[in-house]
């Protein structure tokens, strides 16, 4: 990989990890407990705990995407980045600037 495309995809994890934190934020006042004391009716107690729901699992798929780009933040540097973890072959820039937390080429990745 050249260092111009390194320091573009590095550029684009590091956008990335700033916009999934603020986001995570933003989800965890969602994903709160709806408290029994707040005088809402049935329904829209039950549409809370719902949406809280799926809050939560959003906050989860979120976090576990800045898990992944956090730890490619740290290994953009290393002479392997933007290899396949399965096959070892280079993983095309476009590929790794469409989804920067990809370890895997496409043909890996669809079998």
């Amino acid at each position: 990989m050249e260092e111009e495309e390194r320091r573009a995809v590095g550029e684009l994890i590091a956008s990335g990890i700033e916009t999934l934190r603020e986001r995570i934020a933003e989800m965890e006042d969602a994903a709160r407990p709806v408290s029994p004391d707040n005088a809402i009716g049935r329904l829209s107690r039950v549409d809370a705990m719902s949406s809280r729901q799926i809050s939560k699992s959003t906050l989860f798929a979120l976090k576990s995407k800045l898990s992944r780009l956090e730890y490619l933040s740290e290994k953009i540097n290393e002479p392997d980045f933007g290899m396949c973890a399965r096959c070892g072959r280079q993983i095309p820039v476009k590929r790794l600037m469409a989804i920067p937390e990809t370890t895997m080429c496409v043909q890996c990745a669809a079998g």
